[in-house]
């Protein structure tokens, strides 16, 4: 017995002593250690929607949107043209002349009745007051119908300047100038009313009809002094010529109006009908904004088509409204109405009918329910997918990026997931519900936005919940 007692207690010594040199040997400092998740490259955020209720999730992962009822869509008119006026009964209220001369109005015009002006030396009709910023760098345009009754003398579209006795006119113009063609850009610099320096800035040769209608687009950057001229033809609906030149700085006076140039012989005279002044955006053209892909938008005066788009997702652009072949199309539309329909062909907003003008810029505006942002500094690609609803209702939803709306998601009968959308470095993009039948009662739509590193789901895919509430 003693024997083993002896042994039992030398094995439990070496047992102690190998613990105490096993614990030496993995025995370290104390070190501290933090460790911080990495952030979400794309977030969910707030839009600020008037009456839709957002609630986001842990790092803006998730979302909850709810919408108190069926949401349609809506066209706004965002940007209006400067200036416009028919020019139906001689010189319009407001205006005044500049070396003056007989201005008065004729029935025979490419539209209703026109302006039409006569004298034998340089003389001008504008707009009274200021409408153009001549601090302002970027492009003025100013465009009208115009004809003439002889081809050797001008007419044109003038942009004025006036600093104490100096007057600035920066024209573009068609008429025969020795050594300058028919079609010019030049500038007149006037003292006193006297004309002191009359040159061409930029010229080429077309051929003119006389009596023939033109269309006739002057443009003037104030701030940089740049001039650009177009010169159509309305009847073919073709661009004839355009022309572009710098004016020199020390004759120069940043304008502050426009209207209109003539230089003719006695008994002949200029014509001039449907005035539009713009900032931005060509008078012949027409821009709505945010149509989503596959959309159609058509544009009317009265009950004449004028043009049909259906959106690619880039802005949808009429260019076609300005060419009066059937005595309904003009710069000035005075019973113009623009539609959208869905790519199911439901109308979804109507603008009119009122006066359209050529440069104006209009946006759809259907709810913007979520904002979907990118906060890294490269691309991903996304996506939404349907996961379940509780209740019928007829409801589209699209995922936007600034330039382009994806196909939807259609709740019932589908398809369950959108195409695909670039959300681009430090961009916004946005998740837009169209609402075309209303629930019988509040209905809840479950949704993942998926977005990956790589197009077409590749690289790193991540899925992020949205619920859904319509009609609470």
């Amino acid at each position: 017995m003693k024997t083993r007692a002896f042994f039992l207690a030398a094995f439990l010594a070496l047992l102690s002593l190998a613990t105490v040199a096993l614990s030496s040997a993995f025995a370290y400092h104390p070190v501290a250690v933090s460790s911080r998740p990495a952030e979400p490259p794309v977030v969910f955020g707030d839009p600020g929607t008037p009456g839709v209720g957002v609630v986001l999730g842990t790092n803006g992962t998730s979302a909850e949107v709810s919408v108190p009822a069926c949401p349609g869509c809506s066209l706004e008119l965002v940007n209006p043209v400067v200036y416009h006026h028919t020019l139906d009964a001689g010189l319009p209220p407001g205006w005044t002349m500049f070396r003056a001369t007989t201005w008065g109005y004729t029935t025979t015009a490419w539209v209703r009745g026109a302006l039409s002006g006569t004298s034998t030396d340089r003389a001008y009709a504008f707009y009274g007051s200021t409408i153009v910023d001549g601090s302002y760098n970027g492009f003025y345009y100013a465009a009208a119908y115009i004809r003439t009754t002889d081809t050797t003398r001008y007419v044109g579209v003038s942009f004025i300047g006036r600093s104490g006795t100096y007057t600035f006119a920066a024209t573009c113009e068609i008429g025969t100038w020795s050594g300058y063609g028919n079609f010019h850009i030049s500038y007149q610099r006037f003292e006193d009313g006297a004309l002191r320096r009359d040159t061409a800035v930029s010229y080429t040769s077309v051929t003119l009809t006389t009596g023939k209608w033109y269309v006739m687009v002057c443009a003037v950057n104030p701030a940089t002094r740049e001039a650009r001229a177009y010169l159509y033809d309305p009847a073919a609906g073709t661009l004839m010529a355009s022309l572009s030149g710098t004016f020199p700085v020390d004759v120069y006076i940043p304008p502050y109006t426009a209207g209109f140039f003539v230089y003719m012989r006695l008994g002949q005279y200029g014509y001039y009908d449907e005035f539009v002044v713009t900032r931005d955006y060509h008078p012949l053209s027409i821009t709505v904004l945010d149509v989503p892909s596959g959309w159609t938008v058509r544009l009317y005066n009265g009950t004449s088509l004028l043009q049909s788009v259906t959106s690619t997702g880039a802005p949808v652009v009429f260019d076609r409204f300005w060419w009066p072949q059937d005595g309904q199309r003009s710069t000035i539309l005075r019973q113009g109405r623009i539609e959208v329909y869905d790519e199911a062909g439901n109308l979804v907003a109507s603008y009119g009918p009122t006066t359209i003008v050529g440069g104006q810029v209009f946006r759809l505006r259907c709810p913007r329910v979520l904002d979907v942002l990118n906060l890294d500094s490269k691309s991903y690609y996304g996506a939404l997918v349907l996961h379940g609803y509780s209740a019928p209702l007829g409801l589209r939803v699209y995922l936007c990026s600034t330039s382009k709306c994806s196909t939807p998601v259609v709740v019932p009968p589908g398809p369950r997931e959108t195409s695909e959308v670039g959300l681009p470095p430090q961009g916004v993009g946005y998740v837009l519900l169209h609402c075309y039948q209303p629930p019988a009662a509040p209905a809840e739509v479950y949704l993942y936005l998926r977005y990956s590193s790589l197009p077409g789901g590749g690289g790193v895919l991540v899925y992020y919940p949205i619920r859904v509430v319509v009609g609470r």
